[in-house]
């Protein structure tokens, strides 16, 4: 009998709760829990494992979600909670198999993914523009900010206004998305779009322009700027796990295989973070400025992804030239003009495909050294990409009208032409190097704890701890040490065998004092308790939970239509018919003229 055979056998839903449950045994802080609905059936699952909940941690200030990707077996929507690392790549936070894609459902799942995260929030989550994603985000995460994905706004534009809107109308709708700056140039704008595109004509009965302008704070760079987004604009993290995902699951693959192959890929983006993080440790990271003391103070701390973006804004900083406001602040408090003459030629996202120079070493001289600022006369220039940067010596801050610091936590290439600058001023030696409030440790090399750290911030043992918590420490030590040295062979060899030895002084400490071991007292978690195994009675007919079957909406191998492609056949439908309409009138009237033609003679 095969595996499959038995599977089916014993029931897909007894087969996934004891899959759960072996996850649960075999791996710490493990967490699991299910939504079942009236008839006892099981409709949702939400898992996250240690590790997941350890990232979240680090870098769960960010968070992508997504329900796009579809298990080929019962069709369900697998939600997936997603980040970015210290290498500006996708880390998983948790995941989950829905039912259904209603705002009750939603709040279900992020009530059960704050709960397993210690209620920590993140500081901004982006979704697609899904109706009860809109309703239950506010409900569930109160006090943080919603960004709407802006490729699916576009997707919904063509599916929601078809030919109404004319070619000129996406332009529009990108420079709304990233280029104004406040809320006044937000309404100019939005109102010469609608001039331009829809020739002035009342939007009342427009339902999906007025919901996104209604929503136009979750979207627009006006407001998005003033929040931490780590330069996330859409879901494309999401994308691109779902892409990463297909290369593990067949089309053929039952729950059970899903959850199986889930897990390789899971080890799999594991696998290649740690490769990150052996290449970042035993390679130099590339600085074509090794004599800027700005550049040199945060090239062995950032990531070479991360020092690739820092890199490119002192680039872009030598294009730029500053006029200091003397009208305005005093000796400690400064204000600066920034702009540029030219066009400067900047990827809205950080550079990735620079990642081959990021890793390799610089024998090169310094860019630096043969630059050589001439100021022009700029009176009848055009000043482009204006900024104003406010300097507090005292406190070594800075403060520049691009909010780039506050959206993506990076300095921009305004506040570095302001630093280089001040920092070759004797009297401003102080502001040589980047201030260390400016480098964010979640890009930093170093983000995971040391040893000696994970060692002084726990007291295991204590008299005044309870059972639980003493569990909970030695879970969250035991993980993270784990996913650090897990990374060498020799280092993992030598974990093992110290915990190993640790184990035999604890049981035998444990024996002297007649505390003998007894399983029947492990206490399951609560997540684990929200669906209990049952048992095959004697009769032989199985009262186990079952999955809610969700009806697959592919009846055909066909490709399924999307809204703007049956928007389309309608239209043209409605265009034919007219055609034929005015054609049937035509010919109506040559036969009535025909008639009367006949009559005269």
């Amino acid at each position: 009998m095969t595996i499959r055979s038995k599977e089916m056998m014993r029931g897909e839903a007894t087969v996934i709760q004891e899959f759960f449950r072996n996850e649960a045994m075999s791996k710490p802080s493990f967490y699991y829990d299910m939504q079942v609905d009236a008839a006892e059936d099981i409709a949702s699952i939400f898992w996250t494992d240690g590790i997941m909940q350890l990232d979240y941690s680090l870098f769960g200030d960010v968070i992508s979600f997504d329900t796009t990707y579809r298990t080929n077996n019962q069709y369900r929507p697998l939600a997936a909670f997603l980040g970015f690392d210290n290498h500006r790549k996708s880390v998983l936070f948790g995941a989950a198999l829905l039912y259904d894609e209603i705002a009750a459902t939603f709040d279900w799942l992020f009530t059960t993914f704050l709960k397993c995260m210690s209620n920590k929030k993140p500081q901004t989550i982006y979704t697609d523009q899904a109706t009860a994603l809109l309703k239950s985000v506010p409900n569930s995460f109160q006090g943080v900010f919603h960004g709407l994905c802006s490729w699916h706004m576009s997707e919904n534009a063509k599916k929601n206004l078809g030919t109404r809107a004319n070619s000129s109308f996406f332009d529009e709708l990108t420079n709304l998305i990233s280029n104004v700056e406040d809320e006044s140039d937000f309404d100019y704008n939005w109102d010469r779009m609608m001039k331009n595109c829809f020739d002035g004509r009342p939007i009342s009965d427009w339902t999906w322009l007025v919901q996104t302008h209604r929503n136009r704070m979750h979207w627009s760079s006006a407001w998005v700027k003033s929040h931490f987004t780590a330069g996330l604009k859409t879901t494309q993290l999401s994308e691109s796990f779902n892409a990463f995902l297909r290369g593990f699951l067949q089309p053929d693959h039952s729950l059970v295989q899903f959850f199986s192959h889930f897990n390789v890929m899971v080890q799999r983006m594991r696998d290649n973070h740690a490769d990150l993080d052996f290449k970042a440790a035993n390679t130099r990271t590339r600085n074509n400025y090794p004599n800027s003391q700005l550049m040199r103070s945060v090239v062995k701390k950032y990531t070479p992804a991360s020092f690739a973006f820092i890199h490119r804004q002192y680039d872009l900083s030598f294009k730029y030239y500053y006029q200091e406001d003397t009208s305005k602040g005093s000796e400690l408090n400064k204000f600066f003009k920034v702009f540029t003459i030219e066009k400067v030629d900047d990827p809205d996202e950080v550079d990735d495909h620079n990642d081959d120079d990021a890793h390799n070493d610089n024998g090169g001289a310094s860019n630096s050294d043969e630059f050589q600022e001439i100021i022009p006369s700029f009176e009848d220039l055009d000043r482009l990409d204006g900024r104003v940067v406010t300097v507090d010596i005292r406190s070594k801050s800075f403060s520049c009208t691009c909010r780039m610091f506050e959206n993506r936590g990076f300095l921009c290439r305004h506040v570095f032409k302001i630093l280089e600058f001040l920092g070759g001023s004797v009297q401003y030696h102080c502001l040589k190097t980047i201030p260390a409030q400016y480098v964010l440790k979640r890009w930093t090399r170093d983000v995971r704890p040391s040893v000696d750290k994970l060692k002084s911030s726990f007291t295991v043992g204590t008299e005044d701890t309870t059972q639980a918590q003493r569990y909970q420490q030695i879970c969250t030590v035991t993980v993270q040490l784990s996913t650090r040295v897990c990374e060498d062979e020799e280092a993992s060899q030598i974990f093992l065998d110290g915990v190993l030895e640790a184990g035999k002084k604890a049981e035998e400490l444990l024996f002297s004092k007649g505390i003998g071991k007894n399983p029947s007292s492990v206490t399951p978690s609560k997540s684990s308790k929200a669906i209990v195994v049952v048992g095959e009675p004697s009769s032989g007919k199985s009262t186990a939970p079952k999955f809610k079957e969700r009806p697959n909406p592919i009846k055909s191998k066909k490709r399924l239509k999307s809204d703007y492609e049956k928007a389309r056949e309608r239209q043209k439908f409605i265009m034919e018919r007219k055609k034929q309409k005015r054609e049937d009138e035509e010919a109506l009237k040559k036969k009535s003229a025909a008639g009367e033609m006949q009559e005269q003679q």
